[in-house]
C-alpha cells in the first residue's frame, strides 16, 4: 500500500505581521531564510518559525539583529511603521501608530511593567538624555525602574479622624 504525500501548502504570514515584513524583505534583498539566519546569526530552522508563525515573540536583541542584518529600521521592523527601502509598509488603520521607540517597547511587552513604571518611564522620556534610545534599549531602562520601584515599600498613612 502507497501513502499518498499531502501537497506542500505553504504558510502565508498574515497581513501587517512580523513574519510578513520579513517575508518582503527577504525577496527584496535576494535572501533565502538561511541566508538571514547566518547574517544574523540565528539557530537553524528560527527564521523559518517566525514566517510560519510559530513564534510570534521574539527579544529586542533578536529583532535589532534581524533588521541588522535586513538592513531596515528596528522601528518598521518591530511595528510596520514607516517606510523601508520604497518598499510599501503602511501600517494597516486599525495599527496605532507608535510615535516614539519608548512606545514601541511598551507595546511590544505589553503588560510586562507596572503603570507606575510606564508613567516613569513616559517622564524620563521627555528628557534631551533619553532622546537617542531605541526600543531594545528603552527595554532595559523599563527593566531598571521596575527593579528600582519593586524595592520602595510605600505605606498608606492614616490620617487622624
Amino acid at each position: 500500500m502507497v501513502k499518498e504525500i499531502e501537497p506542500f501548502a505553504p504558510t502565508v504570514p498574515a497581513p501587517g505581521s512580523l513574519a510578513e515584513r520579513i517575508a518582503i524583505m527577504l525577496e527584496k534583498r535576494q535572501l533565502s531564510q538561511h541566508g538571514l539566519e547566518y547574517k544574523a546569526q540565528l539557530s537553524r530552522g528560527y527564521v523559518s518559525r517566525l514566517i510560519k508563525g510559530e513564534r510570534t515573540k521574539i527579544s529586542p536583541d533578536m529583532m535589532r539583529r534581524i533588521a541588522d542584518a535586513l538592513e531596515v529600521s528596528f522601528e518598521w521592523l518591530a511595528t510596520g511603521r514607516g517606510d523601508a527601502d520604497g518598499v510599501s509598509t503602511a501600517a494597516p488603520v486599525a495599527a496605532r501608530q507608535l510615535s516614539h521607540p519608548l512606545e514601541a517597547a511598551i507595546a511590544y511587552h505589553r503588560g510586562k511593567w507596572s503603570a507606575p513604571t510606564v508613567a516613569a518611564a513616559r517622564a524620563l522620556g521627555a528628557t534631551p538624555e533619553a532622546a537617542d534610545l531605541e526600543p531594545p534599549e528603552w527595554a532595559d531602562v523599563l527593566d531598571q525602574i521596575e527593579a528600582a520601584m519593586s524595592k520602595v515599600k510605600l505605606t498608606a498613612r492614616r490620617r487622624p479622624a
